[in-house]
């Protein structure tokens, strides 16, 4: 047969391999690369694929072979390559699993071959089924297996030991365990393995080693530590028993295993630390703790839970009733003790903190919550703290506090006696000095009764500082919200400062530093007075200079807005460390001369609550001898577009004319029903008088008042009860009754809109206070200005051949001054006016300046503003008067 040349023609490779498509074993043939060339028919049926899904494959993609021993993939072209044993036709094990997959136990060969007809050179893989020839021995292969791949998932090494050779045989699996995989371990005496254990584990390893040989023990069984690499150390177990004897009965081997407990040695390590680390913590804590399970057995407690109850040390508590038993004991007679402490343990209650009371007078705060694993109530714990000094502190402090109460309400009834004391005869003082300055001409008898009322004034103004502040402490000072006119507010400001700064020779003036809208809510009376005090403190500290008012609206979110007002001067200024005393109450600068600068104290202290209270803030700056600034900040406040609200221009008490009327008049203090009628005297008043509410009760019918004058606190029935009375019933619940009151809570009658009163009138009563509330509920006219009451023949003229020097004189030296004098009220220019009136009358010898020129004077002293400006307004009248005159007197020439 002639030799066919080299070829690798795949047709020729598929006819060569036909011989084995009879047999029962399974054949293929890859190349180098690994690239399957020809299978047989055994292959394809164990391998659930067909030819065409098999040849000019890669082998290791589509047959699956895994090793019997670690479980891990078979790569044939590697083993093929680098197995030396394939020279030896030696049968490897393996595990084959087929598409479908179906697990076959499968021994597998591998040759070289070559096939000179197709010219193929490459491998012949043969693979046989095992599981068709299950015998003892593929049961003997089946526990080899399993123990294989427990040992490695368990991580351990068998180890045989010869007594007799004292030579150590152990599985290579220990070289993984000691991360040394070049050493030799077939077989080592004891000494090589010693050295590998930690210097600290191995005297207990080898003596326990040496009792097991010796017959001590049974079974050894040793922990100890192996050093891998000279820096960490791995645990192991070692077990042995003895295995074989000789003809004496005396053992002769040892077998047993390595096993790297690394994992879980470390694990009980840190278990070890952490419950170290519970129970350093539980004896730190200041409470004792204790933890009862589901069987009512206690599994952790601490030292100071035997202090807390008092359990003697040397007793041991095991059970819930143990510690019951001392609980008992400390606590009968409370009921929500032993509720607490007595209930069960593997209770569904959460969370409890509770405080009970011992019987030794202790108190002991108590928390108990579910101990939860797995989503399950495992037990119960407790924790109790003795809280009994804090407790007692707690009831000193509630004592100290009821008394600090009863100590605030004894001040405040003691403010609102004395209020309604003093205000009572200040009703009178300042009742009778408006009464007399009408009727009094003389001057300078109307200077005397000028400073009687503005002592009295003077009196009430400290009076109501007192009071404010003590409401303030108390937080029963209300701000009333009313629409105000910031601009009308800070004109009547200016009225009352600009006399006083020009008679000390300091610049007053206002600035408005932005837009002002028409009208703000806010409580127009307390930033008034915040005003004053600031502003009245700025003029008394300011001896040269001047005294400035700065203020400005600005819009913020939510269409709120922010006023600012600044309130700057030229006088002393405040030392740093001195600023905050300013702010205290009845505290003025330390080294202040009092005698200077008179004052309680009260007034910056009231002004910062006042303003606290309106949620704006008050900052200082100053510096010695240059000055200070006061800035008040009030943040959201509403602006109203409307100003139907407002009632911002000056009432004038004289030009209402009432119609006739009935008024009853009710107070107990005859005095103040004097002062009241003579305030109404010149009105078509008829005034009834009655001295309590039952009085008045019975005098109603009979009169049939039109308005009813009711003071509050009256002997017999007060003016409540009298009130309430008239309320009920209907044929007189349409009068409107006035309070009167000298109490301090004449602000809280006034805008509390439930106690019945149609409206309240604070003591001292001032006339024009009350004639504007008697006009809100009594008919009236109203009568003509009084300048228009003048005409020209009321006022004396001059000759006819002075008139026009008159003229010319007014225009010249008197009608510019009245100008500037109503744009500021300058003490300097006042001045300059009586002084040109004076000149005026004695150069035309006319009395009639002159007397102007005495009423201005007069007036200036008393700083009598109001007074001021009426003469003014008369001169400016009588400049008319001799303008008309004038145009009077030539119409008639020509």
């Amino acid at each position: 047969m002639p030799e066919t040349p080299p070829s690798n023609n795949n047709e020729n490779s598929e006819l060569s391999f036909e011989i084995f498509n009879s047999s029962e074993i399974g054949y293929v043939a890859f190349d180098t690369n690994g690239i399957i060339r020809a299978v047989n028919k055994q292959l394809c049926i164990l391998s659930d694929l067909n030819k065409s899904n098999l040849v000019n494959k890669n082998i290791n993609d589509v047959l699956n072979f895994y090793d019997t021993s670690s479980g891990e993939g078979v790569n044939f072209i590697t083993l093929a390559q680098t197995d030396s044993d394939i020279h030896k036709n030696v049968v490897h094990p393996f595990i084959f699993i087929s598409e479908k997959g179906v697990e076959y136990k499968v021994s597998a060969q591998i040759n070289q071959t070559q096939d000179p007809s197709s010219g193929f050179t490459g491998y012949l893989l043969s693979i046989e089924n095992q599981s068709n020839h299950y015998s003892a021995n593929s049961e003997n292969a089946d526990r080899d297996y399993m123990l294989s791949l427990a040992t490695k998932n368990g991580k351990i090494a068998i180890w045989k030991y010869d007594l007799g050779t004292q030579q150590f045989k152990i599985d290579p699996f220990f070289k993984t365990i000691i991360e040394h995989s070049d050493i030799d371990i077939q077989h080592f005496n004891i000494s090589w393995l010693i050295n590998y254990i930690h210097q600290d584990d191995k005297e207990t390893a080898e003596n326990e080693f040496i009792d097991f040989t010796l017959g001590k023990s049974p079974k050894y069984e040793s922990t100890f530590r192996i050093v891998v690499d000279g820096q960490k150390y791995k645990w192991v177990l070692c077990t042995g028993i003895f295995s074989e004897w000789d003809l004496e009965g005396n053992p002769v081997t040892i077998v047993g295993y390595f096993q790297d407990i690394t994992e879980r040695k470390n694990r009980e390590i840190n278990t070890l630390k952490q419950g170290s680390l519970l129970k350093a913590t539980i004896e730190s804590t200041f409470s004792g703790i204790i933890v009862i399970d589901n069987r009512n057995d206690i599994v952790l407690h601490n030292q100071k839970l035997y202090e807390i109850w008092k359990i003697p040390t040397d007793i041991k508590l095991t059970t819930k009733a143990d510690f019951e038993y001392f609980v008992r004991n400390k606590s009968e007679g409370n009921s929500d003790c032993q509720k607490l402490l007595f209930g069960n343990a593997h209770s569904n209650v959460q969370q409890v903190v509770s405080e009970i009371s011992l019987n030794d007078g202790r108190y002991i705060e108590c928390f108990s919550g579910p101990q939860i694993m797995d989503n399950r109530i495992i037990g119960r714990i407790w924790n109790f703290r003795d809280v009994t000094e804090r407790k007692l502190s707690e009831i000193e402090l509630q004592k100290a506090k009821e008394l600090a109460e009863t100590a605030n309400k004894t001040k405040s009834s003691f403010l609102a006696n004395m209020s309604h004391e003093i205000r009572t005869p200040l009703n009178a003082i300042l009742g009778f000095s408006e009464i007399l300055e009408k009727k009094v001409s003389d001057k300078s008898l109307l200077n005397y009764i000028s400073s009687i009322t503005q002592s009295g004034k003077t009196l009430l103004s400290l009076l109501n500082e007192v009071l404010d502040l003590s409401k303030i402490e108390a937080g029963k000072l209300k701000l009333q919200l009313t629409e105000v006119n910031l601009k009308h507010l800070i004109n009547e400001i200016n009225k009352i400062f600009q006399v006083q700064a020009q008679e000390k020779g300091l610049v007053f003036e206002t600035i408005e530093k932005s837009d002002i809208p028409e009208t703000i809510l806010l409580d127009s009376v307390r930033l008034k007075q915040v005003l004053i005090n600031i502003i009245g403190n700025a003029i008394k500290f300011t001896t040269s200079g001047f005294v400035q008012v700065s203020y400005q609206v600005k819009a913020q979110e939510d269409k709120l807005y922010n006023l600012s007002i600044a309130v700057s001067d030229s006088g002393i200024g405040i030392e740093q460390d001195q600023i905050e005393n300013i702010f205290s109450d009845f505290k003025q600068r330390d080294d202040q001369d009092n005698r200077m600068f008179e004052g309680t104290g009260l007034g910056l202290s009231i002004s910062k609550r006042l303003v606290k209270l309106m949620d704006g803030s008050i900052n200082v700056k100053s510096k010695i001898n240059q000055g200070s600034t006061f800035s008040v900040e009030i943040p959201n406040l509403t602006v109203i577009n409307d100003t139907n609200g407002i009632s911002e221009i000056d009432f004038d008490a004289s030009r209402i004319d009432f119609h006739p009327a009935k008024i009853l008049l009710v107070d107990d203090r005859e005095i103040d029903r004097k002062v009241l009628k003579e305030l109404l005297t010149g009105h078509k008043l008829e005034i009834f008088e009655a001295e309590n509410g039952k009085q008045a009760i019975e005098m109603v019918p009979e009169i049939s008042p039109n308005l009813i004058l009711m003071d509050i606190k009256m002997p017999l029935m007060g003016g409540l009860e009298a009130l309430n009375i008239l309320r009920a019933n209907n044929c007189y619940n349409h009068i409107p009754i006035v309070a009167l009151t000298a109490s301090s809570d004449a602000n809280d009658l006034m805008t509390d809109k439930n106690n019945g009163f149609s409206y309240c009138i604070p003591k001292p009563i001032q006339l024009n206070e009350l004639i504007t509330v008697l006009s809100w509920y009594l008919k009236h006219n109203k009568k003509k200005a009084i300048k228009e009451l003048h005409s020209d023949h009321t006022l004396p003229l001059p000759n006819a051949e002075d008139m026009a020097t008159v003229y010319d004189k007014l225009n010249q030296s008197i009608v510019p001054l009245i100008k500037e004098i109503n744009e500021l009220h300058s003490s300097v220019k006042i001045k300059l006016l009586i002084n040109n009136l004076e000149s005026l009358s004695q150069q035309i010898k006319f009395e009639y300046f002159s007397t102007m020129a005495s009423e201005i004077s007069l007036n200036s002293n008393n700083f009598d503003i109001e007074g001021i400006d009426k003469n003014l307004e008369t001169l400016t009248e009588y400049h008319q008067m001799i303008e008309n005159t004038l145009s009077k007197n030539n119409s008639t020439k020509i």
